[in-house]
């Protein structure tokens, strides 16, 4: 058995009469709970009993909904009814948005969207506020969500002050104060400005050093090496010459010896050579200190000087 439930208006007080019920299976005794519940929500309705409406409402809601029943938009169409009447606009507004989220006939559901906005304006005031840059965030006090991309419109924000914060990479911030006032606009603009960047401090850098002093030095060091492992090559050519007889096999690693005595002389001396230029390069050459202003001579300063000690009595002999 489907519930024949009463069907109210926010804008008449009127209601469309409710169908006698009929008596309900026994073996589903919730259905006759739920159609009495409704029938006396009817009554109490046309009587502007509008809180009892809504306590009989309210006890038939889950009735209808435990036996899937299609009248249960229509309940739920009511009680926001009630809820309209008794004032309490920011409870209807959420239980109107409930009930459009169900199935049901075309014209109630129109009559719940133009309730909403009536009841939006005797409620909230609405914020609307653009940027530039379009890409800026805001942070409005106030609201639940704190912080909101822009552009931003709202018809649901509490009348009174609010802060606005605008903020964006690269731009300045902004903070302005706006006043929302009860079912009217409030427009904001917000042009931020770009931030400047930062000029950067030159570094004082000292004279550059020239590098060919450190290649000399270098060389000298590897000629020294060069040196070392000769000499040491020939001292162990030496001692297996010694310990050779006479002959030709003798005689090779003789010169062996010899020719690698001669280039480590050699090499001992291109490296002393080496590190004495490249240390007097790096001995005479001027430091960031040493870099001072002459001092200009005045034209004629010398001369004058000479003129006044000459011609100064105390200065003649």
């Amino acid at each position: 058995m489907a519930l024949t439930p009463v069907v109210a208006w926010a804008q008449t007080q009127a209601v469309e009469p409710a169908v006698a019920p009929a008596v309900a299976p026994a073996s589903d005794p919730s259905i006759g709970m739920a159609q009495a519940a409704i029938d006396q929500a009817s009554d109490r309705f046309r009587a502007g009993d509008f809180a009892l409406a809504l306590e009989a409402l309210t006890t038939a809601e889950p009735l209808a909904a435990a036996s899937n029943q299609p009248a249960l938009a229509a309940i739920r169409f009511n009680i926001s009814r009630c809820l309209e009447e008794l004032k309490r606009h920011r409870e209807a507004i959420a239980a109107y948005e409930r009930y459009l989220l169900m199935p049901d006939e075309e014209h109630r559901k129109k009559r719940a969207v133009v309730a909403i906005a009536a009841l939006e304006e005797r409620t909230y005031g609405r914020l609307s506020v653009s940027c530039l840059p379009r890409e800026a965030r805001l942070e409005i006090t106030g609201l639940k969500g704190r912080q909101v991309s822009c552009p931003f419109d709202s018809r649901r924000v509490e009348p009174g002050p609010h802060r606005v914060s605008v903020s964006a990479i690269g731009f300045a911030p902004q903070a302005r104060d706006v006043l929302v006032e009860l079912g009217k606009t409030a427009h904001l603009d917000a042009v931020l400005v770009p931030i400047a960047p930062e000029a950067s401090t030159p570094v004082a850098l000292g004279p550059e050093r020239p590098l060919w002093p450190f290649a000399v030095l270098s060389l000298g060091v590897a000629a020294l090496g060069g040196g070392a492992y000769l000499t040491g090559s020939a001292a162990e050519h030496r001692d297996d010459a010694e310990g050779r007889p006479p002959g030709s096999a003798r005689s090779a690693v003789i010169d062996t010896y010899e020719t690698r005595e001669t280039l480590s002389v050699v090499s001992f001396g291109v490296g002393l050579i080496a590190l004495t230029i490249g240390g007097l390069g790096l001995a005479l050459e001027p430091s960031e200190g040493d870099a001072r202003p002459n001092r200009r001579r005045r034209p004629g300063e010398l001369y004058s000087g000479l003129r006044r000690g000459a011609s100064d009595p105390g200065n003649r002999g």
